[in-house]
């Protein structure tokens, strides 16, 4: 429905990133064209995340918090932190800055 919404035909690569992440609010103004690696860079947190904190893991032998991000197939580390926070914090920076108005904060 979000793609006739939009206007794309049959066999267009373009896709449709729904802003808030909710597949089923159709609104206009919750939709956007994107490429394909634009809309996974929007991505949602994992529902097998053990932290809740997109990007961030805790690191038991080290007893620090690490983060990553994924940027065109490749994990970067962001550093280590000694609390959730510090690591979610420097995750947030790091999608702003690759992925703009696509990062998703989780």
């Amino acid at each position: 429905m979000h793609r006739q919404i939009m206007g794309l035909q049959p066999g267009d690569r373009t896709q449709v990133d729904h802003i808030d992440g909710n597949t089923l609010n159709n609104c206009r103004s919750n939709m956007r064209l994107c490429t394909q690696k634009e809309n996974k860079q929007n991505i949602r947190l994992k529902s097998s995340s053990q932290t809740r904190i997109k990007g961030v893991y805790y690191d038991a032998a080290r007893d620090r918090w690490q983060a990553y991000i994924c940027v065109d197939a490749k994990k970067i580390h962001l550093g280590r932190f000694k609390t959730s926070d510090e690591a979610r914090n420097a995750y947030a920076d790091a999608a702003r800055k690759y992925f703009g108005e696509f990062a998703n904060l989780g």
